[in-house]
């Protein structure tokens, strides 16, 4: 398994890509992920600043692990390269992530504070954790080798 913690900084999204990010990529999804070709967007509430991102890749699906998690949902997406990229909306590479091989995936996204990102990002300007803002919103995806397989929803609490 591979396991990362990370502290992005955001700007209303965060996508995964096999290639330069490019246009907006808002052509369908279910809300907070949306799946094209060779990209995977998380939509965040948090417009500008910094968020906590955990990224886990494994080679079967984990147990779900709900407790701690405002929203829960899985998609597929079809890898054609072993290198994805992190980056968020200005194309600013975050991370690059190694899969094992290309092929089909199953990405599941948690999110907790998505409303109170949304929230506090009208209160403020930019939330900095170097300056002491706390970071109200936080991210978990797990990775792992899957066939494609129809959107599933575990939990969904966010407005």
């Amino acid at each position: 398994m591979t396991a990362s913690n990370l502290r992005v900084s955001v700007g209303y999204w965060l996508e995964w890509t096999e290639w330069d990010p490019g246009a907006i990529p808002f052509t369908g999804g279910n809300g907070p992920v949306w799946v094209s070709s060779g990209r995977l967007v998380v939509i965040t509430g948090v417009d500008s600043g910094d968020i906590g991102v955990e990224i886990e890749v494994t080679d079967q699906p984990p147990p779900p692990d709900l407790d701690d998690w405002d929203d829960a949902v899985e998609v597929s997406a079809d890898i054609t390269t072993i290198a994805l990229t992190l980056s968020v909306p200005v194309g600013i590479p975050v991370t690059e992530l190694r899969l094992p091989a290309p092929g089909p995936y199953r990405f599941r996204v948690h999110a907790r504070g998505r409303d109170a990102g949304q929230d506090a990002g009208q209160d403020a300007e930019y939330i900095d954790a170097d300056e002491g803002d706390a970071m109200v919103e936080h991210h978990k995806i797990q990775i792992w080798p899957a066939l494609p397989a129809a959107e599933t929803w575990f939990r969904a609490v966010q407005t």
